[in-house]
Parts: structure tokens; C-alpha cells; sequence
């Protein structure tokens, strides 16, 4: 008898626990259910996937071509999937959402840092699990980082270690689901992380310093009109400007406030991707040519440029 044959069977008794746990005042105790939670889905999942062929051949799939393999394939979610059947999913929405404002002032930086990530990966991972369609999977995702993941991100502007958190986040969980996406919210996440990069403060933040510098460059591999494949989509060209003088500004300061940073070659080899990339990203050769023109311009007004011009 195998382990997804096993939840089957006392389902009955494990449901009613995690509910239970999931509502615990505790955060830690909420954050251990969320991983009790994750190991469920992870083999109801993997259960699915087995008896439908989804093997390891599809494993560097991305999202939106495994949904439409499991279409593909005729997954039947319905008799699969316990946690359709039984229509708990958007209960564990219910039980999860409180867990997402668990932000210092209500909780200690420490506990957040613990509760945060578990609680997020969980319910992108019920979602994934009780939704049959990834335009419905996008709508959901967008909908929790306009609730919480951006309000959460501005409030702790202050909380280097939460807001570290929550830019991987928003790196690691949000960003490669969304794909192209991403430019359903691109008006509010290019904004959002070119204020914490521009922040005064922010040169005592390498670590959150890189992790903004790969949000960008990661929507920007998405969006950009050389990689994007929908050439009938626009792009991101429309932030071009405004992401180089987030950069540059943040390396200005690198440059003339700390003599020696530890992340500079890391920091360095990430502007120029970036760099390279706004380059080609726009809808016209001759914004293409006018944005090459005005960057020459630009890095050779100040010595401290002379690095990203190699």
C-alpha cells in the first residue's frame, strides 16, 4: 500500500488535525502545519502524476506547460485529487491567508522569518494543487501580491532580514510562475523594488541589493521584446529608463560610500546582464539605437561607470 492510497484511507483523521493546527494562535505551530501540509500535497501530487505518466522526463517543464500536460494527459482532478474531492482547498485558503500578515510589531522579526516562506510556498502549493487551469493559478497569485505580498514588502522597508524574505520570495516562488505574466503587475513590482533599491540605505543591504537586481533581470528575461515569445504582447520597454537609473544610481553609491563591498563583482556582473538585456528590450530599432546612444552618454559622464562599459 502506497503512501497516497494511505492519506486516502485516513484522510478523515488528518484533515480535521492540520485544520486544526493551521489555526493555532501559535505562528510556529502554524508554520509547522504548513510543512505537515506541504509533504500531504507533495504526495498527492506526486500520486497524480504517477498514475497519469508525468514523470521525471517533465520535470524541468515550466508551469504552464505542466497544466497543459496534465490537460493532455486527461488528468481527472476530481477522482485524483482528495483534496478536490473533498473541497478543502479553499478552506486551506482560509486557514492560510490570516498567516501571511505575520509581520514584526505582531510577531518578532525571528518568528516572522520562520512563518513567512513556509506559509507562502504552502498556499502556492494548494493552489497549484486544486486548480485545474493556469490562467486561474495566475489570477489567484496576482490577487495575494496585490493583498499582501506588496503591502507586506512596503511596510517592512525598515526590516532588512523580513524584507530579504520577501524578495525571495518573491524571486523564487511568485516570478517563475508568472512568467510573462508578470507584466499584469509590472506597474507595481518595477516601482516597488526601484524604491528599495534607490533607498539611501539600501548600500547596507547587498544581499537585498542582488535579490532586487534578479527580480528585474528575471521579469525582464520574461517580458523583453528579444525573449518574449507573444510578439503581439507589449513588453517592458516602457521601464527602460527607469530601471537604468535605478541601477546606476545604486552602483554610484556602492562605489563612493563603501571603498570595498563584498558582493561588488556579483553586484557588478548582474548590472550588465540587466544592462545588456535593456539594450534589446524595446519595440523599435530606432529606440534601440537611441537607447544605446543615450547609455554611452550616460556612463561616460562618471568615472565610477567605467567598470559596467567592459
Amino acid at each position: 500500500m502506497n503512501s497516497l492510497n494511505l492519506i486516502e484511507i485516513y484522510w478523515f483523521v488528518l484533515l480535521p488535525s492540520i485544520l486544526n493546527f493551521l489555526d493555532d494562535t501559535n505562528g510556529l505551530i502554524k508554520a509547522f502545519s504548513c510543512k505537515t501540509l506541504n509533504n500531504l500535497i507533495n504526495v498527492i501530487e506526486q500520486g497524480i502524476d504517477d498514475n497519469a505518466g508525468v514523470n521525471d522526463e517533465n520535470s524541468f517543464i515550466t508551469i504552464e506547460e505542466y497544466f497543459k500536460l496534465k490537460e493532455e494527459l486527461g488528468i481527472d482532478m476530481g477522482s485524483k485529487n482528495i483534496i478536490v474531492r473533498t473541497k478543502v482547498g479553499e478552506i486551506f485558503e482560509t486557514s492560510l491567508l490570516p498567516s501571511l500578515l505575520s509581520l514584526p510589531k505582531s510577531f518578532t522579526v525571528a518568528k516572522s522569518a520562520k512563518i513567512l516562506p513556509i506559509v507562502y510556498k504552502t498556499l502556492i502549493n494548494v493552489y497549484k494543487i486544486n486548480i485545474n487551469n493556469y490562467d486561474a493559478l495566475i489570477e489567484k497569485l496576482i490577487s495575494i501580491m496585490n493583498q499582501y505580498l506588496i503591502p507586506s514588502i512596503i511596510k517592512v522597508k525598515d526590516e532588512i532580514i523580513i524584507l530579504n524574505q520577501l524578495l525571495i520570495i518573491l524571486k523564487d516562488l511568485f516570478l517563475p510562475i508568472l512568467g510573462i505574466s508578470v507584466l499584469l503587475i509590472m506597474n507595481k513590482l518595477v516601482p516597488l523594488l526601484l524604491d528599495n533599491l534607490i533607498d539611501p540605505y539600501m548600500i547596507f543591504n547587498e544581499e537585498g541589493i542582488m535579490l532586487i537586481l534578479s527580480c528585474l533581470e528575471g521579469m525582464l528575461l520574461k517580458t523583453s521584446e528579444r525573449f518574449k515569445s507573444n510578439v503581439n504582447t507589449p513588453g517592458s520597454y516602457n521601464y527602460n529608463y527607469d530601471i537604468l537609473g535605478g541601477i546606476l544610481l545604486v552602483w554610484k553609491r556602492l562605489k563612493k560610500n563603501k571603498t570595498n563591498f563584498k558582493n561588488e563583482v556579483e553586484i557588478k556582473y548582474r548590472i550588465m546582464d540587466i544592462l545588456s538585456i535593456l539594450k534589446n528590450n524595446h519595440a523599435t530599432n530606432e529606440s534601440i539605437k537611441k537607447f544605446a546612444s543615450d547609455l554611452k552618454m550616460v556612463l561616460s559622464k562618471d568615472d565610477v561607470f567605467a567598470d559596467l562599459m567592459s
